[in-house]
């Protein structure tokens, strides 16, 4: 039986006694000191300061491509209402979302997580199949981390927005089912857009979760950019605002992890030319639905619907 009392997270009271800039230097320190105890050898060189040591690797040219890419899409979107995603996107920051269309796209935020989780670990299982033993260690870290960021969410839908638990998982558990029954597929560059992220991460190599990891470079500054208006616009207490703050700091390590992996496994044009497809395609699909909704939000008829392609919402 799963308990949804709120946990006593180490980091969390960092965000009331500091700023919030120190408060993420002082977590992101207690990361690292995490990372030097991990039974993961590589974790402790990946997490150090100044870290680049993925620039001497075959795939390097793919993953500075794909920052770049990043980076260009971010200065092209900025100011856009509905940008990066539904919960921290302009309007949040701006306190100009209801607080019932909030608690709809934490709903869905929540659903998509779940879905996550459950391709996520057949990825994992897949990596075990392959041998790949660096793979499959830094991909069982960060799956373990993704694990208690949904837990926080949970606490934050419940707790703070008032959402029913069994309403919430039933709600996540159907659109997971519904993902999971999606038809076995290869994944090319060429068919990827015809697929949800669940079938990607399901049937592609594992290689192709790198590419998520790397993805996550959003997460730190859009969190920090709409933290502050949860709690000056909305009054949300800090110790309710598990998730957010950790998403203010947590994927600058994850970010590492899919640069290590992407440049070091990616060895050959083709596995480059799939992940870059992977990698673009996810910000475009998400950009696309995240407009959408923003037309339902104008609309006023915004409402928990769930597509195939809101798999790809981060």
């Amino acid at each position: 039986m799963q308990s949804s009392e709120l946990l006593p997270w180490k980091f969390n009271p960092l965000f009331e006694k500091y700023s919030m800039q120190d408060a993420i230097k002082k977590a992101s320190e207690m990361e690292e000191e995490r990372a030097v105890w991990s039974q993961v050898p590589l974790l402790p060189r990946i997490y150090s300061k100044g870290w680049k040591e993925w620039q001497d690797m075959p795939g390097a040219g793919l993953v500075g491509d794909l920052i770049q890419w990043w980076e260009d899409d971010r200065k092209d979107s900025m100011g856009l209402p509905w940008y990066p995603n539904p919960t921290n996107c302009e309007l949040v920051a701006k306190g100009e979302m209801s607080l019932e269309d909030y608690q709809v796209c934490c709903m869905r935020r929540f659903c998509n997580v779940e879905a996550g989780e459950t391709a996520g670990a057949i990825g994992l299982g897949n990596a075990y199949l392959q041998h790949e033993r660096d793979l499959r260690e830094l991909i069982l870290w960060w799956r373990f981390d993704e694990q208690t960021h949904q837990e926080m969410d949970k606490i934050m839908n419940i707790k703070l927005l008032g959402i029913p638990e069994e309403k919430l998982l039933r709600t996540a558990i159907n659109y997971t089912e519904r993902m999971a029954k999606s038809p076995m597929s290869p994944v090319t560059k060429e068919n990827i857009k015809t697929l949800n992220r669940f079938q990607v991460v399901r049937d592609g190599p594992p290689l192709l979760m790198g590419c998520i990891m790397l993805a996550e470079i959003e997460n730190p500054w859009s969190s920090q950019r709409t933290r502050p208006a949860l709690v000056k616009y909305y009054n949300f207490p800090n110790e309710a605002l598990l998730f957010v703050n950790v998403h203010t700091f947590i994927d600058y390590y994850h970010i590492r992890l899919g640069q290590y992996i992407l440049a070091k496994y990616a060895t050959t044009n083709e596995l480059r030319e799939l992940c870059k497809a992977f990698f673009i395609n996810t910000f475009k699909l998400q950009h696309e639905r995240a407009a959408e909704l923003f037309k339902e939000l104008s609309g006023k008829k915004f409402e928990l619907t769930l597509k195939k392609e809101d798999t790809y919402l981060q």
